[in-house]
């Protein structure tokens, strides 16, 4: 969307005498993309994007406060402790990473091991992670996937025995036809108001309602919706 003026790496690691900071920062104009009268006033105007992670932001903060640009503003009798500090946000930092890393690899690695070996490979027990690929693998054309409403949806099955993936496993196949007529009749609405189909947490929860008179009664319907399902 911009035309970039100037990029600045504050991370550089050959700047020996800057410490504990790093963010990239951009001098930006608008591109060319925003052409017309609207963008008359702003178009020749320079604007800063600082792009950091939360713990580079958290550091620039603390590093604000103390106000030391650099490593020789701070005094000797402090400075082995604030390195120290420094260090542990930059090696916290990593370690995020590295776990964002991993946990994508154990997702595809669900995936591929419920693709290859079915049922086999739904023993272990159930977690967010593994719960969301095994939703994307058994419901693939069911829109993109919905973290927060599969975090609330693994409470729900943990408060109702549900352990395993093979057990909701089974509960897809005994009311997977079922779910699909419902859904066919009473079609859930999109924000448009018009009608829709279930996402996968959606799609999980009418096979849940349908085959398990607790949960069901869990869900507090009005009584029209209790009819209907």
């Amino acid at each position: 969307e911009f035309t970039i003026v100037e990029k600045v790496d504050k991370a550089d690691k050959t700047d020996t005498e800057r410490f504990g900071y790093g963010a990239l920062h951009y001098l930006v104009k608008l591109g060319k993309k925003s052409s017309g009268a609207r963008y008359d006033d702003l178009k020749d105007l320079v604007c800063e994007i600082q792009v950091r992670t939360i713990l580079q932001d958290a550091w620039a903060i603390v590093a604000h406060h103390l106000s030391y640009k650099q490593e020789s503003d701070v005094p000797v009798e402090l400075r082995r402790k604030l390195n120290a500090l420094s260090g542990l946000f930059e090696t916290a930092d990593g370690q995020f990473n590295v776990l964002k890393d991993e946990r994508a690899r154990y997702k595809r690695t669900v995936r591929e091991l419920i693709r290859k070996e079915g049922a086999g490979a739904l023993d272990g027990d159930i977690n967010l992670d593994n719960l969301m690929a095994y939703l994307s693998g058994r419901l693939p054309d069911r829109g993109q996937q919905d973290v927060e409403g599969a975090s609330e949806l693994l409470v729900e099955l943990t408060a109702h025995g549900y352990k395993k993936l093979k057990q909701l496993d089974e509960v897809f196949a005994r009311a997977y036809d079922a779910a699909k007529a419902y859904e066919k009749k009473y079609p859930p609405s999109s924000n448009e108001g018009e009608p829709s189909v279930f996402l996968p947490v959606g799609f999980a929860r009418a096979c849940l309602d349908l085959t398990d008179d607790k949960y069901f009664q869990s869900r507090r319907w009005e009584e029209e919706w209790k009819q209907k399902i």
